[in-house]
């Protein structure tokens, strides 16, 4: 059954501020805004999450403004740039005028406010488009995909990590008395002397086996049994109801693929996937539009030129990717796509 998903409440509550800015005395504009604020206590929360962000962002600016501008009073001959009146995306959002690197800040701070807590308890992290190799102690890699966190276990007698946000790609060496374990969301991941990718996107987990085997858990579940994967299966599981899982059959050559930087999938619904691009793109993504989440697609997509993967996948399912400021793609779906593995 496909998933009619509407945009995240997050990004409407930024799509009202932006709106806001630019119509401040659009009485329509105000109405349909406290029409939508007024339609589910979720909305509110929602807006006054969006209105903190906004408000630290404000503080962050000029605290920084204020550091420049004490710098270049400093130096003999400089002069420092500034403009009148906000400009650009991130001007009318944060309502401060930005240049340069302050522009770039605003984009990193609205993508990675929702996830500060994974950063702060991370021992290893990835930005914007950036994947990352990790060593570790017993011989075992990580690779860690864009806008990725991994947290390593500090207790000497177990082995592995947590993966707190996004997606990792593990060459385990394998140790029967010390299995390595990944933990994710509600799950534990043992290896059984494999190689396999584990992804947390869109409210989703998948586990999929390149070579060798894993067990897959649920921690504190009362349900004993694990799902044991070989090469060439992947385990899917709805965070929000992990009883509804299944596992399918895929590509053994494809498992993290996306280290090369062109990401082969199938079946992958398409909720995630627009959350795997999303880690590539130097910006942020917004939807509006029905979005038929769960509908399973696949394909191959070049993760070095992410705007055009958007559109790729975007154009044949009822929709368009526009860019703003190079910073923003509003990705827009006029109506609930249907068609499934395409």
């Amino acid at each position: 059954m496909t998933e009619t998903r509407s945009p995240d409440l997050r990004e409407q509550a930024i799509s009202w501020q932006l709106r806001l800015n630019d119509n401040p005395h659009d009485s329509d504009v105000r109405r349909q805004f406290e029409e939508w604020r007024a339609a589910s206590p979720q909305h509110q929360q929602a807006w006054d999450r969006a209105e903190r962000v906004r408000a630290f962002a404000r503080l962050t600016i000029e605290s920084e403004r204020r550091a420049s501008r004490a710098n270049a009073a400093s130096i003999p001959f400089s002069r420092e740039l500034r403009r009148d009146r906000p400009s650009g995306l991130f001007g009318r959002y944060f309502g401060v005028s930005l240049t340069g690197g302050l522009a770039v800040a605003c984009a990193a701070l609205m993508i990675l406010v929702p996830d500060l807590s994974d950063w702060w308890r991370a021992d290893y992290s990835t930005g914007t488009a950036v994947n990352r190799t990790i060593a570790l102690a017993d011989g075992s890699e990580v690779v860690l995909g864009a806008r990725s966190a991994v947290a390593l276990s500090h207790d000497p007698a177990l082995r592995g990590v947590t993966l707190l946000h996004g997606e990792a790609y593990f060459r385990v060496v394998h140790n029967e008395r010390h299995p390595f374990v990944v933990k994710v969301a509600s799950f534990a991941v043992k290896d059984i002397g494999t190689a396999f990718n584990v992804r947390q996107a869109g409210g989703h987990l998948a586990v999929a086996v390149r070579e060798g085997r894993v067990s897959v858990r649920e921690t504190g579940s009362h349900r004993d049994a694990a799902t044991e994967l070989g090469a060439g299966e992947q385990l899917d599981v709805d965070l929000e109801n992990p009883q509804s899982s299944n596992v399918t059959q895929v590509s053994p050559d494809t498992v993290g693929s996306w280290q090369t930087g062109i990401l082969s999938v199938e079946g992958i619904p398409m909720g995630d996937l627009v959350s795997i691009i999303r880690r590539y793109y130097p910006g942020y993504v917004m939807i509006s539009g029905p979005m038929s989440a769960r509908t399973e697609i696949g394909g191959v997509y070049d993760l070095n030129h992410p705007l055009d993967a958007l559109k790729m996948l975007v154009s044949a399912r009822h929709g368009d990717v526009n860019e703003y400021g190079g910073h923003v793609a509003m990705v827009r779906f006029t109506r609930a796509s249907s068609d499934e593995g395409s």
